[in-house]
């Protein structure tokens, strides 16, 4: 409330102790002498008891039967709930509806005034974030909004504009030249050139919008005659690529020794070459015959 009003509120509320205290009678006991006074009132005392100042109620179902224990005992619904409860639909008729109930059962400690402090301002910033955060969405999606909005008014107004150019340049048009006697139309000079203007420009845009037609057709015409081969190659290589899939590293090497530069091939060849001409001329030898002396 300081915040939103901009100067100093104070809260000012009172903390109640209530001790429930009920009235008790002292009876006389069998050990007085005079037993005419036994059972009687001895005197009425004062003592401190929660469950005979409230007292315990059956706690009751949704059917409004109430709870068993396996025993057949009802559930009793303690006496300090029964106060909660009582006292929170007392509030709530007197016209406080921004009043909650504490969660019944709970067995969470009180804050102290500091962590509650904290944990109000924490909320109080999380809300504010998340407010921060969707207005800053919202401002986004307003601004590609506004920008495409423009793009798509800045079109509109050069569509408008070459429309209004065309139609000046139309009725400019139904003006020029004057009908003769004899039906025909007579042009002054400039009349003349303005005319002769605008059927030159008429005709270069015709052979431009030509030109593009035939650059539409021809790139068409490419553009199918690509994807085919795309198609086309794909086939080829997709043995390669199921291959490289499943086995990559036998494909791999497989590369490596076919791309390998020539001269190491080369190498390679004469080498197994070689060894295959050993294999093939190299003469067995025999041992000597042995001479006696």
């Amino acid at each position: 409330m300081t915040e939103a009003l901009g100067r100093e509120v104070y809260h000012y509320h009172l903390h109640v102790v209530y001790v429930p205290v009920v009235e008790k009678q002292i009876l006389w006991s069998k050990r007085c002498k005079d037993k005419a006074l036994v059972g009687t009132v001895k005197e009425t005392v004062m003592q401190v008891s929660r469950s005979k100042k409230w007292a315990s109620k059956p706690l009751l179902d949704d059917a409004g039967e109430p709870v068993l224990q396996k025993n057949g005992k009802p559930v009793l619904k303690k006496s300090y709930s029964i106060l909660q409860d009582d006292f929170f639909n007392y509030i709530r008729n007197a016209g406080y509806t921004d009043v909650g109930r504490g969660e019944r059962g709970s067995t969470e400690e009180h804050l102290t005034v500091t962590q509650f402090k904290v944990q109000r301002e924490q909320e109080r910033l999380d809300a504010l974030t998340a407010q921060a955060d969707q207005k800053a969405q919202s401002l986004a999606k307003t601004s590609q909004t506004l920008s495409k909005k423009e793009k798509e008014l800045a079109a509109v107004q050069k569509k408008a504009t070459l429309t209004k150019e065309a139609l000046i340049h139309a009725r400019d048009l139904d003006y020029i030249g004057k009908r003769t006697f004899l039906g025909n139309y007579s042009l002054t000079e400039e009349e003349f050139s303005k005319l002769k203007k605008q059927a030159d420009h008429g005709y270069m845009m015709d052979v431009e919008n030509r030109r593009l037609k035939e650059e539409l057709s021809t790139t068409k015409k490419e553009a199918a005659h690509w994807g085919q081969k795309y198609h086309e190659l794909w086939y080829e290589v997709k043995p390669y690529l199921d291959a490289l899939h499943r086995a990559p590293e036998l494909v791999y090497s497989f590369l490596e020794k076919i791309l390998a530069p020539k001269q190491e091939r080369t190498m390679n060849v004469q080498q197994a070459q070689v060894g295959a001409q050993d294999l093939r001329i190299q003469p067995l030898h025999h041992p000597e015959p042995y001479h006696s002396l």
